[in-house]
């Protein structure tokens, strides 16, 4: 597979339509802060709006980023005639209904990881957009980094032979407040949805769907998941992955094949990542990839790309992609008993 060129896919996409498209945000939170900043590295793509249920924070956050426009509710974003496309950065349990939203009243989305809480949400979500023929793309940035298509180039190449295993690790030690998002069932908290997800995506899309899927995890007292380890079952490979939001892990992956292996670095699923390249078990070499921006800029040039050529999907992170990840992550609940509110999982 080759790697992208997103200056020449950036240069296409100016000629042929200088109009850029229009954004919103919806979220004030950490990762819409990123996702605000990539903006610069984008020019086809122009912020215009921000929405958030507490008002002070939305003047806050357009004051700092000198949007023009700002919301105290998603509804006024997603019925603004002003926007083309919103990047939805709320807690897990409002991606779905928000993306309904945006989608009812025809604008793109951009909805931060995971899609939804369950697969049948994730259904729902690509069936309207069908419908309304209105783009949808899971925001995984790790896909679109310039790293992990070499990642994919070199496993194409045979640079390490056929793969055998992958171990892959997310985990970190966070402050355990059963009102945090992390920690709340009725956020969707748990280590899966918000960090298991990483490792979980690397295999698929390096071996596809499982063959077999096993889980185990130790549940908090508020029922969400601590730590969860999965193994999923090939016919000739296994991949053997953690998360965990209670302690610190290495935050590496490992893709092992019959000729070697490749080593992602801390922290695996960003631009950051070093690539090492051990052939022979013998020898290794330090795969240098050039990157602009923060990262978000990726998957935002992705986006707008897709919606200057009319598409309604993404090539490289298509529905099915998103869809056959939540069922994955879905056997794994079931496995390992995590249970969000039924006014989550039914909204």
């Amino acid at each position: 597979m080759s790697e992208i060129n997103f200056n020449n896919l950036l240069h296409a996409a100016m000629s042929a339509n200088p109009t850029p498209i229009r954004w919103g945000i919806i979220g004030t939170g950490k990762i819409a802060q990123s996702f605000a900043e990539c903006f610069q590295w984008v020019p086809q793509a122009q912020l215009c709006a921000v929405a958030s249920r507490q008002e002070a924070q939305a003047q806050a956050f357009a004051a700092k980023y000198h949007i023009p426009a700002a919301f105290d509710n998603y509804q006024a974003l997603a019925q603004s005639d002003d926007i083309d496309a919103v990047y939805i950065a709320a807690e897990h349990t409002q991606h779905y209904p928000a993306t309904l939203l945006c989608l009812a009243n025809k604008k793109a989305v951009l909805c931060e990881k995971p899609l939804a809480i369950n697969a049948l949400q994730v259904e729902k979500m690509i069936a309207l957009a069908q419908n309304q023929q209105v783009y949808l793309m899971e925001a995984l940035w790790t896909r679109f980094l310039p790293n992990f298509q070499k990642l994919q180039q070199l496993i194409a190449d045979d640079a390490i032979g056929k793969i055998r295993h992958i171990q892959a690790d997310f985990g970190f030690q966070a402050l355990a407040d059963p009102q945090s998002r992390l920690f709340n069932p009725a956020l969707g908290g748990g280590a899966l949805l918000d960090v298991g997800i990483y490792p979980l995506f690397l295999s698929l899309q390096l071996l596809g769907k499982p063959l077999r899927i096993s889980a185990q995890a130790l549940l908090t007292d508020q029922g969400v998941d601590a730590q969860t380890a999965i193994t999923l079952e090939y016919a000739a490979q296994l991949a053997t992955l953690t998360a965990s939001i209670v302690c610190n892990q290495s935050i590496e992956a490992n893709i092992y094949g019959e000729k070697g292996k490749i080593k992602l670095h801390f922290p695996f699923h960003t631009p950051l990542a070093k690539i090492e390249l051990f052939k022979n078990w013998k020898t290794s070499q330090v795969i240098e990839v050039e990157t602009v921006g923060n990262g978000y800029n990726y998957e935002l040039q992705a986006a707008t790309d897709d919606l200057l050529a009319g598409k309604v999907q993404n090539d490289l992170f298509s529905w099915q992609d998103s869809l056959q990840l939540m069922q994955v992550m879905d056997a794994v609940r079931q496995q390992i008993d995590l249970q969000y509110p039924p006014s989550v999982e039914n909204m």
